[in-house]
């Protein structure tokens, strides 16, 4: 049977990240679940030493607060499994999706795969600013890049775990998504995206995206399509 890693960026999730790494231990898969915690200060850092003790998850800390971009390429060289997913540490996206990003991957027949949140006409799309910025980006994305992409910002994101340990990732925060994705466009690989649930959350619950992110994210896309690297 293959394996799965799961990949969780953690900052200041104290509210959500036991739920949220319960509904990831339930899916069926064979799996490796590395968190790395983003120098949280809520108490979350501890809570995540309790879990580790209960469910055996391999826990990193950061030294200091980075970033998500930060957290993920920490966690890229202690990949074990045959496919990877980013996860992040509230209740915003089902684990229950893996199935729809990762089986593709797992069958051979895809080497990378996004869960659009996009895609599904029943999902909810949450704060205006964030949806529509999101859906510009993504357009953005596809002219710079010479695709269709309906959601880049997405955080299920599945590689074939070779492909992914490849990659050499350097952006910090959230403009990972933008990094990660013109890289493997960059290489010529496919990205695929399938429909998947989502339950956002506002700014009050703990939502980290700022509206600076947006220009981040343009700027990244731009660096990346013009680069010589």
């Amino acid at each position: 049977m293959k394996k799965i890693t799961v990949i969780v960026p953690v900052f200041n999730e104290i509210e959500y990240i036991e739920e949220c790494l319960n509904r990831v231990y339930k899916t069926e898969y064979d799996k490796q679940v590395i968190v790395v915690d983003n120098r949280s200060t809520d108490g979350t850092r501890e809570k995540l030493l309790e879990l580790r003790d209960k469910m055996g998850f391999l826990l990193l800390f950061q030294d200091e607060m980075q970033g998500k971009g930060v957290a993920v390429k920490t966690a890229q060289s202690h990949i074990s499994g045959d496919a990877v997913i980013i996860q992040d540490g509230d209740l915003e996206y089902d684990p229950n999706d893996y199935k729809k990003v990762l089986e593709p991957i797992l069958r051979g027949q895809e080497r990378i795969v996004y869960g659009s949140r996009n895609l599904d006409k029943n999902t909810k799309r949450g704060n205006f600013v964030f949806y529509w910025g999101g859906r510009m980006i993504s357009l953005i994305a596809s002219i710079l890049y010479g695709t269709r992409l309906t959601d880049i910002n997405t955080c299920y994101k599945g590689f074939d775990a070779e492909l992914f340990k490849s990659i050499q990732l350097t952006d910090s925060k959230f403009d990972f998504c933008e990094e990660i994705t013109a890289k493997c466009l960059m290489r010529g690989e496919k990205i695929k995206e399938v429909p998947i649930s989502y339950y956002p959350r506002k700014v009050i619950e703990g939502k980290k995206l700022k509206f600076r992110d947006g220009f981040r994210s343009i700027r990244t896309l731009v660096k990346y399509r013009f680069s010589k690297n």
